[in-house]
């Protein structure tokens, strides 16, 4: 399993199933049935990422089933793994405004619920608990980043209880990074309900609490990773007060930090969907600001990608347009 966890972190996809497939061969007794639940998720998340999001949903679905078996027993740890398997659906079947899933928003926000079900219950039992406050902030964050665009007014609330929890933990690193991903997620509903400087204001401090958590300013920033959420926020708050020009500068700013990541684009689907998107927004902006010969140039580098990704995977257009029918421009 840890072998394979570095290849999919290397995107070595074909090398992810096969050491996945060697360790769930080895017979182990049922009382590990967590590894194997484990293990299961690795090669869910690498499906995931290389497009097979039905093989991996219902390799997904497999590891949920070992991991309520394991979490029967209350033990915290066992409640947190299988708090991570629910999560981990929730994703595959409908996450917005991040990786490409099968548009199953319904479906995810059920498994969302049961992973903050189970992470609300932790918390509330163990004071000094981070890891069901960290469940608490993710689950609602992809909650939040759901209902968002239904009613903002219900998000806030998600989010703000969200940022009410995992400020009662001890703050470190990762405390302070759980903050700042609501605090940028929750800046859009903000802005929508007409809450500009309080948007502004939270973007700041997300700011804040990435650069104290060492993981901002950076040359490089990972696609889907918080510093290249909260650039991405920044960018679609000047968008969207009409600061165009500064908003170009943020996105542009924002491409040349993820092309220095080396992303895969053509190999890894989770990179591809994050640099189109990001291409898309930055063109939309520079036509508004009359670049035209700039937009048409990422136009043609976001067509040339469509169309490998089209002939690599059968519902590859679907996947796809989820890069630009979610580009934050409420």
């Amino acid at each position: 399993m840890n072998v394979a966890t570095a290849y999919a972190a290397a995107r070595r996809f074909d090398d992810v199933t096969r050491y996945c497939r060697r360790g769930l061969d080895i017979r182990l007794p049922e009382n590990v049935n967590a590894m194997r639940g484990a293990t299961l998720a690795v090669l869910a998340l690498a499906r995931w990422q290389s497009g097979d999001l039905d093989g991996a949903l219902k390799t997904a679905a497999e590891a949920i089933e070992l991991e309520e078996s394991e979490a029967a027993d209350g033990h915290p740890a066992l409640r947190n793994n299988l708090a991570n398997g629910y999560e981990l659906e929730g994703l595959i079947l409908g996450r917005q405004d991040a990786e490409p899933s099968l548009g199953r928003s319904r479906d995810a926000l059920a498994y969302f619920q049961k992973a903050l079900d189970i992470a609300e219950d932790l918390a509330e039992k163990d004071a000094s608990d981070y890891l069901g406050r960290h469940h608490v902030a993710d689950a609602s964050q992809e909650i939040g980043n759901i209902l968002r665009h239904r009613n903002p007014n219900d998000a806030l609330a998600v989010y703000d209880h969200a940022l009410a929890r995992i400020r009662e933990a001890r703050s470190n690193a990762s405390t302070e990074r759980d903050e700042a991903g609501l605090l940028t997620a929750s800046s859009y509903p903000l802005r929508w309900t007409g809450r500009n400087k309080e948007a502004q204001q939270r973007i700041a401090r997300a700011f804040e609490l990435l650069t104290q958590a060492g993981l901002y300013p950076a040359d490089k920033v990972e696609p889907m990773s918080d510093d290249y959420d909260v650039l991405r926020a920044q960018a679609d708050d000047y968008a969207q007060t009409g600061q165009v020009n500064k908003a170009v500068e943020t996105y542009q700013q924002l491409l040349q930090k993820l092309m220095a990541w080396k992303p895969d684009p053509r190999t890894d689907l989770r990179d591809a969907v994050c640099i189109l998107r990001t291409w898309t927004a930055l063109a939309n902006l520079l036509r508004q600001a009359g670049r035209n010969e700039e937009a048409g140039s990422l136009e043609a580098q976001r067509a040339d990608l469509r169309k490998h990704w089209n002939g690599r995977l059968p519902n590859a257009e679907f996947l796809l347009r989820q890069s630009s029918s979610q580009i934050a421009l409420h």
